[in-house]
């Protein structure tokens, strides 16, 4: 009994050992791939013609912020870009971003609709308009401002 004993101790050691070398790799391979995600996000949102216009504008500072990673609540990146004055950022445009296609939607802060998240496309056509700065909804594709 004692020498199948002495036999199990360094069986499960070794086992142990090599389960926990797996796990580290895991979480060090979890933690690389969702670097190269966020690389790729801001990458994206950097990509954007309106984005390389402010940067250009602003080139003193860049300042590009990720302020929410995807969760059960949420499923995309949240990006917001502006700047910094004095310790307080201002954000002049926010998105969000889709980890699996990467897709990217702006978020219309004054959409009242409760789905303020639109796509790039309809953001490009409507932001021109000057309705587009009210509190606003969208019905059957056109933009409809909110009475107060």
């Amino acid at each position: 009994m004692k020498a199948n004993f002495k036999f199990l101790i360094p069986f499960f050691s070794l086992f142990y050992f090599a389960a926990k070398a797996q796990t580290a790799h895991h979480v060090t391979t979890h933690q690389t791939n969702k670097a190269k995600i966020e690389a790729i996000v801001l990458d994206k949102i950097h990509a954007l013609p309106e984005i390389s216009t402010f940067f250009r504008k602003y080139r003193k500072e860049e300042p590009i912020m990720m302020d929410q990673e995807p969760n059960p609540g949420c499923k995309y990146y949240f990006v917001q870009v502006g700047l910094s004055n004095l310790d307080q950022f201002r954000s002049s445009y926010s998105f969000y971003v889709d980890p699996k296609t990467f897709k990217i939607f702006y978020w219309d802060t004054m959409d009242d609709s409760g789905t303020a998240m639109i796509t790039l496309a309809q953001w490009r056509y409507w932001r021109h308009d000057h309705r587009f700065n009210e509190m606003h909804t969208f019905r059957h594709g056109k933009l409809v401002v909110l009475k107060e």
